[in-house]
């Protein structure tokens, strides 16, 4: 079993108005598209070369005739700034791509595709602070594949790493949209899900189990389970807190023979 880590939150540093206008100016032209960003900048760039020129002509030459200057005005930042806005604009959606690549792969485990700890703890501070606002319950399960090692030895580990994409796609197909499945390290995995108690949670888990023992791995000839362990995260406790317990009912799963629910559902149901 892994040891549940203190969470901490990165501070971040405060953004001025103007910084705030400033990205949100960029983000509206970058979505726009290259070519609208491109049109938007050299008609902005125009209306300002009109504003700038035609100010300095009436200050310093109010004499001189519209049409002698307007035209200079026009066609310079037309020619010019489709230009050079092409080269900002391309290299502005190059470092936005190349950014967001980066974003997700420190996001997502490279191989599921899943959510990985890193991410999972921050989108979980967020989620449990929402359900406490609320008054709401959710709950964690925690997932391990059982004889791991076993397998890897047995199949390689480009079987083992089949088994986990698998199982992945296979217990993600099972939850709603709101729920949030997390790779936790090796074979193991853990989900949070929002607006459910504990036996709610149970249910959950126990139908993740069910779908891992039908899963079909090709190349793999035998049966894949797994033990799960569920806890209701309370109000007044840390997420940390309700990770270490979750992972105490997979070790009581493990410790019970494997391919179960801890706590089973027969031990949650109150007594007629």
């Amino acid at each position: 079993m892994t040891k549940s880590p203190t969470i901490t939150t990165p501070s971040q540093p405060a953004q001025t108005k103007v910084e705030r206008l400033y990205k949100a100016g960029l983000n509206s032209l970058l979505a726009m598209g290259l070519a609208r960003a491109v049109l938007v900048a050299t008609i902005v760039s125009i209306l300002l070369s009109l504003l700038v020129c035609g100010t300095a002509i009436y200050v310093t030459m109010p004499q001189t005739m519209l049409e002698e200057w307007v035209y200079f005005a026009i066609i310079t930042p037309a020619v010019v700034s489709p230009l050079v806005s092409l080269v900002i604009f391309k290299m502005a959606y190059e470092l936005a791509e190349t950014r967001a690549a980066l974003a997700n792969a420190a996001s997502t485990d490279h191989l599921t595709g899943l959510a990985n700890r890193r991410q999972f703890l921050e989108s979980a501070q967020r989620d449990v602070a929402l359900a406490r606002r609320r008054q709401s319950p959710a709950a964690l399960v925690m997932m391990d594949i059982d004889h791991f090692k076993a397998l890897n030895d047995r199949f390689g580990h480009a079987g083992g790493d089949a088994v986990l994409v698998a199982i992945s796609a296979a217990c993600n197909a099972r939850l709603r949209q709101t729920d949030l499945l997390c790779r936790w390290g090796g074979e193991e995995f853990i989900v949070l899900l929002p607006m459910c108690g504990l036996e709610d949670a149970v249910r959950v888990a126990e139908n993740l189990r069910r779908t891992v023992e039908n899963t079909q791995v090709d190349g793999i000839d035998t049966v894949i389970t797994m033990s799960l362990g569920a806890t209701e995260i309370t109000l007044e406790e840390p997420l940390d807190n309700a990770i270490a317990k979750a992972d105490e009912q997979l070790y009581r799963a493990k410790a019970a023979g494997r391919n179960q629910v801890q706590p089973p559902l027969g031990l949650l149901a109150s007594p007629a």
